[in-house]
């Protein structure tokens, strides 16, 4: 401990010993960025995760298509957005309204994936589409 007149400062070494602080990452950790990839895919490969994988087991209305695929080029996972289901104003402003209907992954993946995913998604759509305002809805029934 450091004192400096009436206040102190404790000093911690690199990795503590007890709760707090980072946690140091493994070189052995895989790389999101490098193990996986997401490109546009056909709306029909999305259909087999939607009616058997997903817990909503259909097929919303599909407008553009996304898979995560691994290095091994096995597709992953899959998300989809499609027309707002408040279809009345697909518009906010001078941006055209999408919304996220469907985002699968095979379980067991590593954390943050899903995040991974959705951000590469809405980087190709933006890139793609150029004004667009995204809405997704959680279902409080299976606690999202």
């Amino acid at each position: 401990m450091i004192k400096c007149g009436d206040s102190s400062k404790e000093e911690y070494g690199l990795f503590q010993s007890q709760d707090g602080g980072a946690i140091p990452t493994s070189p052995l950790q895989p790389n999101i960025k490098k193990d996986y990839f997401v490109i546009n895919i056909p709306n029909r490969l999305t259909h087999p995760w939607l009616l058997y994988k997903h817990y909503a087991k259909n097929i919303p209305s599909i407008m553009y298509s996304f898979g995560l695929y691994n290095n091994q080029k096995n597709l992953i996972g899959v998300c989809c957005f499609g027309t707002p289901a408040n279809n009345r104003n697909n518009y906010l402003g001078n941006y055209k309204m999408i919304e996220l209907v469907r985002l699968v992954v095979n379980e067991g993946l590593e954390k943050n994936i899903l995040s991974f995913f959705v951000s590469r998604t809405l980087n190709i759509l933006k890139n793609k589409l150029k004004t667009i305002a995204i809405i997704s809805y959680a279902d409080a029934g299976k606690h999202h």
